[in-house]
């Protein structure tokens, strides 16, 4: 047993220092981290590196400060002052004038109750007189920092509210803590944002909480995949997600649409054949009634596509391909026609023609129809069938 396992208030500490570090501020808060590192309480979460979150946290009674009527209101007053606009540009010119001062002063405010919240902790929590009011003035300037649009200032005070929370073993309060400062840390820090998101997902799951700790999965995978760029990463957490969804009515949605993205993934991996087995698996996915053409489609363009590196393989690609056609029109009526069945009897035709322009003209009068979505994933796929057949013709050239 690690000493995080031990200790799991470090682990938050851990997170909030790293925010820390990135704004060069090692004084009075640091206090408090050095402070709850050394305490001994009980785990409020699943041990482990804190793990980002962005999640919807019903709290307890005692995880209601006041202060999120004092956020909800600052919103509502900010949005008041950008949907007040009239036709005069000298007018526009002034309402905006007035945003920004009225920005700036709940900017300064929460820089006010951030330093004094800083002052009180800053011979740690033990030297604290009313580690309460600290908390509370950790969290309300991390709101209204997130009102104004200073997500990284918000993360920071969220981050300190919450290893006040978790030193002093309120559960609830530290989860509700940690989601709002991953709700802000995806804008500035997403991989940050996706350890705190994992910590959550499993605190979530360890609670009972299912539902939540896949969507804090899910989250944390959307980062993955489109912020950070990590296809391997995000096919996994993806998969995560997945499990923990399970196979209830309620959450398909969920399940399909993490489906997709594994799907998606795994063809920008270019691992066609897995990716065709996947798209099949998503199919199962799709609900009744509604037809299954389009993963059908997709999982034929993947076996065609594998047709790439030699003449074997490209026969091969083509024999598997036609094979599976065939035994989707008796599995699926509504591939028995329609615009994703004529596409590939008409792609499938070009290959055996060994002809360029047939391909070309199937893949034009595939998009012109009016219910064609423009799709990257499709594209690629298309690309790399008609560059297969291209190498296959060019050695007869």
């Amino acid at each position: 047993m690690t000493s995080q396992e031990r200790n799991p208030a470090a682990t938050t500490a851990a997170a909030a220092a790293v925010v820390l570090n990135n704004n060069n501020n090692n004084g009075a808060v640091s206090a408090v981290e050095n402070d709850v590192i050394t305490s001994k309480g009980e785990p409020v979460g699943q041990a482990g590196p804190a793990r980002k979150t962005q999640v919807y946290v019903e709290p307890t009674s005692l995880a209601k400060p006041s202060v999120l009527c004092v956020a909800e209101q600052t919103l509502d007053k900010m949005h008041q002052f950008k949907a007040h606009n009239t036709q005069n540009d000298n007018e526009n010119d002034g309402n905006n004038d007035i945003a920004t001062k009225y920005t700036s002063a709940h900017v300064e405010e929460a820089e006010k109750l951030y330093a004094k919240a800083e002052a009180s902790v800053a011979n740690g929590l033990s030297g604290c007189i009313d580690w309460i009011r600290a908390r509370d003035l950790f969290h309300e300037a991390g709101a209204l920092f997130a009102a104004c649009g200073y997500a990284d200032a918000a993360a920071k005070a969220f981050l300190h509210a919450g290893v006040i929370t978790q030193a002093f073993k309120s559960e609830t309060e530290t989860i509700l803590m940690l989601s709002l400062a991953a709700d802000n840390l995806q804008v500035v820090q997403p991989a940050i944002a996706v350890d705190v998101l994992n910590f959550l997902s499993d605190a979530f799951a360890k609670s009972g909480l299912t539902i939540q700790a896949a969507r804090c999965k899910r989250d944390a995978a959307e980062l993955l995949d489109y912020r950070l760029e990590m296809p391997v990463q995000a096919v996994q957490t993806y998969r995560e997600a997945i499990q923990l969804f399970g196979d209830r009515t309620v959450t398909k949605s969920f399940t399909r649409g993490c489906m997709e993205r594994i799907s998606a993934l795994t063809v920008l991996q270019l691992k066609f054949v897995e990716a065709s087995e996947l798209y099949m698996e998503e199919s199962k996915m799709v609900q009744r009634f509604i037809p299954k053409t389009r993963q059908f489609l997709y999982s034929l363009l993947c076996l065609l596509a594998n047709g790439f590196g030699g003449d074997d393989r490209y026969f091969d690609a083509l024999y598997y391909t036609r094979k599976k056609f065939d035994a989707l029109q008796e599995e699926e009526r509504h591939f028995q026609q329609g615009k994703e069945y004529t596409l590939m009897r008409q792609l499938i035709d070009a290959n055996d023609h060994g002809s360029l322009n047939e391909f070309d003209i199937a893949v034009f009068k595939y998009k012109s129809c009016a219910t064609f979505k423009p799709d990257i994933i499709f594209d690629i796929l298309i690309e790399r069938c008609r560059s297969n057949l291209y190498e296959h013709m060019e050695q007869y050239m």
